[in-house]
């Protein structure tokens, strides 16, 4: 009698263990995969693309810096109109450099020489 008593108190524990065990936490997890390393995946999704879903918060932060630079360069791709070509070439050169470029210039050599002083 005492050892079916010790039997089915260890056959309760480990039904009670198991339970427990199986009890998933999703907001708990979430919290401690953000502070340490987990063996689970995450569903971490790209806000920017839909596509890309990290395993962890640093591969989808590298992500989405990837994805705004490329977002960044289509936008502006498209954003750009083909600018008309001039059918006529001007043959005159102006010889004369306006005078505001000459100070500029000046100025500007001042400034280099006196950093590289």
């Amino acid at each position: 009698q005492k050892e079916t008593l010790i039997n089915f108190i260890k056959e309760s524990n480990k039904k009670i263990i198991n339970q427990i065990t199986d009890i998933e936490l999703p907001s708990l997890h979430k919290l401690l995969a953000s502070k340490f390393a987990s063996t689970k995946t995450l569903n971490l999704k790209c806000e920017i693309c839909n596509k890309f879903t990290g395993s962890n918060s640093k591969s989808l932060a590298s992500h989405k810096n990837k994805c705004l630079q490329n977002k960044n360069k289509d936008d502006i791709s498209s954003q750009e109109t083909p600018t008309e070509i001039p059918t006529e070439i001007p043959t005159e050169i102006p010889t004369e450099i306006p005078t505001e470029t000459i100070n500029k210039v000046k100025a500007n050599k001042m400034v280099i020489k006196y950093l590289t002083w």
